[in-house]
């Protein structure tokens, strides 16, 4: 989250807008950026290898009000182990959790409580109606009261109808094949605050043109459906036009210095890189 070039603005977002709620989806996935104020004082061996709310601490570090973060996942376990599945599911492969506790194993690695460290977690799967429900997307409105607050019992994502001025999706939509990746940014769209400047936001495996099934090394799975920032801009601009809403959306690529390895350990053990550089999609939709 910290590398992206919207975070200024999230920031700012935090300290001038009251209440301004920030929903991290996805928060615990493997090999994240270590958060630089901690594991400067650790060994390599001590870092941990698990994304445990990682991209929200950072954020409270650099001064966004932890009272006002949402993360969530499916459980509060990471997606591991994957078995690779061509069937009719969601995302490409199924999955089953490794650790069934990160979000506290956070707490624990971090040495903070519930109470120091109070950004509220919510489990649930994205696509499951009863967690996150397709809702209209509001139009713009300059004139409402900028204090959107959550609901203190919140249990499901749609109780945030209306109400996220951030939303921010790291290493999520590439799970999912194409059709679904549209699924989840009307999903996501319809929880965006009606007030302008409200944004979504994220980074994902991308491609100079939209490939599907792409794989980061030969015979790595999950396979990725990667999109372009040509398709990626014309997925957002369709779903918020449909609603009749003006945004702005930038998307880029970045080159990872790994080049065509498999991302986040898909690739099997000794399998050669390919010449293809892996490529991340660094994004941002702005509510004019």
């Amino acid at each position: 989250m910290s590398r992206l070039p919207v975070y200024i603005e999230l920031l700012r977002l935090g300290r001038e807008r009251p209440n301004a709620i920030l929903l991290d989806l996805g928060c615990c996935r493997e090999h994240p950026p270590p958060i630089p104020d901690v594991s400067a004082q650790l060994t390599v061996s001590a870092q941990p290898p698990l994304l445990v709310g990682g991209d929200v601490r950072r954020a409270v570090i650099d001064g966004y009000p932890a009272q006002n973060i949402i993360a969530t996942d499916v459980q509060q376990g990471m997606l591991s182990d994957r078995r690779y599945d061509t069937g009719a599911t969601l995302a490409r492969g199924s999955f089953c959790s490794r650790h069934t506790a990160l979000w506290d194993l956070g707490h624990e690695f971090y040495r903070s409580t519930h109470a120091s460290f109070p950004v509220r977690f919510v489990a649930g799967d994205a696509f499951d109606p009863a967690f996150l429900a397709l809702t209209p997307i509001l139009p713009t409105n300059p004139a409402l009261p900028t204090a959107l607050t959550y609901p203190a019992n919140i249990t499901a994502l749609t109780q945030l109808h209306g109400r996220a001025s951030a939303v921010h999706a790291g290493s999520f939509f590439h799970l999912f094949p194409f059709a679904h990746q549209e699924l989840l940014a009307r999903l996501l769209a319809g929880l965006l605050s009606p007030l302008p400047g409200s944004f979504l936001f994220g980074a994902q495996a991308g491609r100079p043109t939209r490939t599907a099934a792409w794989c980061p090394a030969p015979g790595a799975v999950p396979a990725l459906d990667c999109h372009s920032p040509d398709s990626w801009r014309a997925l957002w601009e369709r779903v918020f036009a449909e609603a009749g809403v003006r945004v702005e959306v930038r998307a880029h690529l970045r080159t990872e210095s790994r080049g065509g390895r498999g991302y986040a350990g898909t690739a099997a053990a000794g399998v050669a890189a390919q010449p293809q550089p892996y490529h991340v999609l660094e994004w941002s939709v702005t509510r004019l």
